[in-house]
């Protein structure tokens, strides 16, 4: 059953994950229905448009199945016009699992490439005289389309799961952003510009309308991975950045860790409730970065470890005195309000919530996690 989800249509719910299909979806449902059904008929243009788009809902829950396997929050998933997209509230403090997310994608696709091929093989021919010569040419033109979202996906260009997991693997091996992003936007303009070379070779102005949205489209793809390529590289060599993922914040940490000693007062109780943190032992690590903020009641980090401890286990009213304190004592910290944001929207308080969004975008408009989250608010 559908129900209306902002500007998109509310699919079903996945465990809890809202799966949404966005109005534009409609325009690549028609576009594959009448470029194909005028060449093998209406039936056959309908089978491949829906195989389609159920192609790509699987890639984005292959995505979100894994991430949540790896410890990932996945909060929704959207199918619009340029294919899909899975949103994290966070994901793993790992380079290394944020790849295998990434590549779910592209395989899920590769899967169905085979599974497709295979089927359109048993339906070639006749079976108790009814004629499958439709659903042959369903499963031939959906095998081939995977295949063709398989190889597009994992191509090294931002912000296709190729070059997010590229740009996983090289922080991973390297620990260096500057040079992830560099060679992501190096790679994804070449991506681009092939793409622009392989879709435009043989256009003929005379061949159709479909033809000519097909150069189009295939124009805008690579402008987008170009651009979205090129603003990765700018954001990792801007002084000004967005509030650190988890995995920065981890390896923040870890580096902070080494510099600090162990008999700092508080230290101890603050890394024993990092530690309940990571085997999801909220109550015991609110007790933890409680000792530690009865010792150093001061300390920014303990009191944002406990917000965050306090909000998992789903106690929003005490995060949310935590993060006010948190935005008293550093009112430019734009993850401060985002993650106030997040308890505000899970309380229900949507508007407060927009409001810390509109706030963290204020102080910082590359705040991509804010920008993220000012689309998720935008459709309740």
């Amino acid at each position: 059953m559908f129900g209306t989800s902002g500007a998109g249509l509310r699919l079903f719910s996945l465990r809890g994950i809202p799966v949404d299909l966005d109005i534009t979806a409609l325009l690549l449902i028609g576009f594959y229905a009448l470029s194909i059904g005028d060449g093998y008929g209406i039936v056959v243009g309908l089978g491949v448009a829906l195989g389609i788009v159920i192609s790509i809902l699987i890639h984005e829950m292959a995505h979100a199945l894994i991430g949540s396997w790896l410890g990932a929050k996945v909060i929704g998933i959207r199918l619009h016009v340029l294919g899909g997209v899975t949103f994290f509230s966070h994901k793993p403090p790992s380079y290394f699992k944020d790849m295998l997310i990434s590549l779910a994608g592209p395989a899920s696709n590769i899967a169905l490439w085979q599974i497709c091929e295979l089927g359109a093989k048993l339906v070639i021919k006749p079976v108790g005289g009814v004629d499958l010569s439709d659903l042959f040419y369903i499963l031939l033109y959906l095998s081939i389309a995977n295949l063709f979202l398989g190889i597009f996906n994992a191509l090294p260009g931002f912000p296709l799961d190729g070059g997010q997991a590229l740009y996983a693997l090289v922080r991973w091996v390297t620990r260096r952003e500057k040079l992830s992003a560099g060679i992501v936007m190096v790679l994804g303009c070449v991506s681009a510009f092939g793409i622009v070379y392989v879709g435009t070779d043989g256009f003929n102005f005379s061949a159709g309308l479909s033809n000519l949205i097909n150069l189009i489209f295939t124009i805008y793809i690579a402008y987008w991975i170009a651009s979205s390529s090129i603003a990765l590289y700018k954001q990792a060599v801007s002084p000004i950045k967005p509030s650190l993922t988890p995995r920065q914040q981890a390896e923040l940490r870890q580096r902070e860790a080494e510099k600090l000693s162990k008999n700092r007062p508080g230290y101890a109780a603050f890394e024993e409730g990092k530690s309940y943190l990571l085997s999801k032992e909220y109550k015991h690590a609110v007790e933890s970065f409680t000792q530690a903020l009865q010792i150093e009641p001061t300390d920014l980090d303990y009191l944002d470890y406990r917000a965050y401890a306090l909000s998992q286990m789903g106690d929003y009213r005490r995060a949310l005195e935590d993060y006010n304190r948190l935005i008293e004592k550093a009112p430019r910290r734009t993850d401060f309000y985002t993650s106030r944001a997040m308890v505000n929207k899970n309380m229900g308080y949507l508007e407060a919530a927009r409001a810390d969004i509109e706030q963290a975008l204020k102080i910082n408009p590359a705040e991509g996690y804010a920008m993220q989250l000012k689309q998720e608010l935008a459709a309740l």
